[in-house]
């Protein structure tokens, strides 16, 4: 394998959850490679239309529990710390802190 097929970190899926991933690996000095099997980006933030008639939100309503301290910043935080193994980091959104 040469140096320019080296990939520290492989995200399928440029959905949000994939492009924040992929934001924070690569923050953190790995070099990332995101997948996806659509030509745009963004996963459920996209409006599906139509007939030019018919226009529908995909994307989730709501997740709840994201206060500081609440289960969803603290599973990310784990999943973070794993992902990391140790190295030093850029530092948590305030919300996640």
């Amino acid at each position: 394998m040469t140096d320019s097929q080296h990939w520290d970190a492989i995200v399928v899926g440029s959905g949000l959850a994939g492009l924040t991933a992929a934001a924070y690996l690569t923050a953190n000095g790995m070099r990332t490679l995101v997948l996806e099997q659509w030509e745009v980006a963004g996963g459920y933030s996209h409006v599906l239309r139509r007939r030019g008639q018919y226009e529908s939100d995909v994307g989730i309503h709501y997740i709840g529990d994201c206060e500081p301290g609440g289960t969803t910043p603290a599973a990310l935080m784990r999943i973070a710390a794993q992902l990391t193994r140790g190295r030093k980091t850029a530092p948590a959104p305030p919300i996640m802190r």
